[in-house]
């Protein structure tokens, strides 16, 4: 979990940080990213379903960005505002008793 966290925590500051300072990045930061969402997911969410949907979502969009090998404004914004849903929704999910 810590490791996802961390390349998650990495990739999203890079973009963070383009998007308030208006400079380019190229797509290793997003690499990282998805890298980190893939790990998180997989040691976080329990239901297999979504565990595995999140996880090939990650890989595809990884892979997508490493082939397409530029990234947009408009990239930058999605992953920004996905970043913020996602923390949002487990911020406010409450774990059932054990």
């Amino acid at each position: 979990m810590m490791l996802g966290t961390a390349l998650m925590f990495i990739g999203f500051l890079n973009v963070l940080l383009s998007l308030g300072g208006g400079f380019e990045i190229n797509v290793t930061p997003l690499v990282l990213y998805c890298a980190g969402l893939a790990l998180w997911a997989h040691s976080v969410i329990e239901q297999p379903a979504v565990r595995y949907t999140v996880i090939a979502g990650a890989v595809v969009l990884g892979l997508a960005f490493y082939y397409y090998g530029e990234v947009h404004f408009w990239h930058k914004q999605v992953v920004f505002w996905t970043t913020v849903l996602l923390v949002s929704f487990f911020m406010f999910k409450s774990s059932k008793p054990k």
